[in-house]
């Protein structure tokens, strides 16, 4: 995963499964530092111990240039948490968005296309009404 700050910055992710212990932690904050990752993921099936907490809490924090804010250099997340919606907290993702050009379908309806990167379907029964309009942007993730 990656995130501009202003230069591309890394989060790794390590996944393990069965017994994990704090030396696991440790490991894992020994690469973020050797790989000079922004910052670390280690994701498991266990819960989480207060040593392995405590582990993860002496890898530091990640300071975002943009807003100031700090992230927690080093994370745990157990799959049960991600299945209930918890995510890594990290800085934004950036993305860029290439202008689409105006074409016509041949059913005079208006759509907004990339270049060579997307190809038109004509409409047909239960299409798109003429004068329509529909915007295509095509994102790509630093």
């Amino acid at each position: 995963i990656s995130f501009l700050d202003p230069k591309p910055q890394r989060v790794l992710v390590q996944v393990k499964s069965g017994k994990v212990k704090p030396s696991d932690i440790r490991d894992l904050g020994h690469v973020i530092e050797r790989e000079k990752a922004a910052i670390g993921v280690f994701i498991t099936l266990e819960k989480t111990s207060r040593d392995m907490q405590t582990e993860a809490l002496s890898v530091g924090k990640y300071r975002y240039a943009d807003t100031e804010r700090e992230y927690p250099k080093l994370q745990i997340l157990t799959i049960e948490e991600l299945l209930n919606g918890a995510t890594i907290n990290m800085p934004p993702t950036q993305h860029t968005f290439q202008k689409a050009e105006r074409v016509k379908d041949d059913g005079g309806a208006v759509q907004q296309t990339l270049p060579e990167k997307s190809k038109r379907k004509k409409s047909g029964g239960g299409g798109r009404s003429g004068g329509s309009d529909s915007l295509l942007l095509q994102s790509s993730l630093f």
